[in-house]
């Protein structure tokens, strides 16, 4: 049983860490001075929801991990 969690453990960590990556790799809209580019304010928002969604999804993935390495290690 021990080790289904340990390797539970590093699966949810590799998770975590990808991704951490895909939201470190989100490409965000250069927006420059100017009226011009108001018309890209939406992409960037959209952008950055994109990252924040991978975000959530690594925070979620780390916590999973906590918690099934403290159960790893009490069995």
């Amino acid at each position: 049983m021990k080790i289904l969690f340990e390797i539970l453990t590093i699966a949810t960590s590799a998770i975590a860490a990808y991704c951490w990556f895909k939201s470190a790799n989100t490409a965000l809209t250069k927006i420059g001075p100017g009226i011009d580019a108001l018309d890209l304010v939406k992409d960037l928002s959209n952008d950055l929801q994109i990252a924040a969604k991978w975000n959530y999804l690594a925070a979620t993935m780390t916590g999973v991990s906590v918690v099934v390495q403290v159960i790893a290690r009490v069995l």
